[in-house]
């Protein structure tokens, strides 16, 4: 059976001009365990680009991470 489509948009890494501090939002070790990284801040969310998306255990680290 099929996977079915993700609701998460994709998101090209390549064309983004990532901050450093907004990098530095999510500890290396943290993101590299996840695979995931924070590559924008934008009226006050952090958007996050995720391997895969629907790991709810990455989702939840980086929810933790930003609101404590």
């Amino acid at each position: 059976m099929p996977k079915p489509p993700s609701p998460f948009p994709p998101i090209d890494l390549t064309t983004q001009q990532i901050d450093l501090e907004t990098l530095k939002v999510i500890p290396e070790e943290v993101a590299k365990n996840y695979q995931l990284v924070a590559f924008a801040r934008k009226d006050n969310v952090l958007h996050v680009a995720l391997a895969d998306p629907t790991n709810l255990q990455a989702v939840e680290a980086v929810d933790f991470l930003v609101h404590g």
